[in-house]
C-alpha cells in the first residue's frame, strides 16, 4: 500500500515538473499562480477573522 502511494506521488511530481519545464517561461502561468495564491491567502485570512 505504501509503495503504491509513493509511486503515485512520484508520478505526479514528474508530471508537474515536466509541465513547469515546458510552460515555465509563460508569464500568464505565473500571474495565474500568483492570483491563486492571493485568493487562498484572502480566503484563509477572512475565515480566521470571522467573529
Amino acid at each position: 500500500m505504501m509503495i503504491t502511494i509513493m509511486d503515485t506521488l512520484n508520478d505526479w511530481n514528474e508530471n508537474i515538473k515536466g509541465f513547469f519545464i515546458e510552460y515555465g517561461d509563460n508569464p500568464l502561468l505565473w500571474i495565474g499562480l500568483f492570483g491563486l495564491g492571493l485568493l487562498v491567502f484572502f480566503l484563509t485570512y477572512s475565515a480566521l477573522h470571522k467573529n
